[in-house]
């Protein structure tokens, strides 16, 4: 773990963050939001918009680096060459007053790290622990190579070809690659989801914060002893 605050006065984390510890931040975000969601429908299942909102503010106090959550679309690879594209119908996003009012739609964090990485900018998803949730709820079996809770790469990553199976989806026609897409209407409703809830997610980051720091002393500590 790296504790600096070269990159601003505030910040505790710089890039790259060290994989331990992004297991940390997932691991709080993944605490919070199981006990704020406990005993509502679907309790913490199609939360992305909340683990968007309250992940970038999170990471934004422990970084000071840029970070975004963004809203659109995605390619969910399902294993067995099985994909899921999880996108709003354009109808709905021209006829939506709500992100409720989408039926489908992906929200992830986008961070901008400072100085010389300034061109890399990094996708961080806490909701890929849900993707084989989604895939029953959507009909597709979900047999993947490898099962993550988490995704931390850079965009780059997620420049893959369109599959075959799927470049007949409205979206992706006329597209060669790309899994990750923005929609900016889909955004403003996004801005306008953490507006309305400024109060819920500001103490849902303030809980976040401090789960992972317990859990960055604890991990400290069994380092010390051993």
């Amino acid at each position: 773990m790296t504790i600096s605050a070269s990159q601003t006065d505030s910040a505790v984390l710089t890039f790259p963050v060290q994989r331990n510890v992004q297991i940390l931040l997932d691991q709080a975000m993944y605490e919070v939001m199981s006990a704020r969601f406990a005993g509502t429908p679907h309790q913490d299942f199609g939360k992305c918009a909340a683990y968007a909102i309250v992940g970038a503010q999170v990471l934004h106090l422990l970084t000071g680096a840029r970070c975004e959550a963004v809203c659109g679309g995605q390619i969910m690879d399902c294993g067995n060459e099985q994909y899921l594209v999880i996108s709003p119908k354009r109808a709905e996003i021209r006829n939506a007053r709500h992100l409720s009012d989408l039926s489908n739609y992906h929200c992830w964090i986008e961070v901008t790290p400072p100085g010389i990485h300034l061109h890399a900018t990094l996708i961080i998803d806490f909701t890929v622990r849900y993707d084989a949730d989604s895939a029953k709820f959507l009909g597709q079996s979900y047999a993947p190579a490898e099962r993550l809770n988490f995704l931390w790469e850079h965009e780059r990553y997620f420049n893959k070809q369109i599959p075959q199976a799927v470049q007949h989806h409205p979206h992706l026609r006329n597209k060669e690659s790309g899994w990750l897409w923005r929609e900016a209407r889909c955004e403003k409703l996004l801005n306008r989801y953490a507006q309305q809830n400024r109060a819920q997610f500001a103490q849902m980051c303030a809980d976040t914060l401090q789960i992972f720091a317990d859990k960055v002393e604890s991990l400290m500590q069994e380092t010390v002893a051993a």
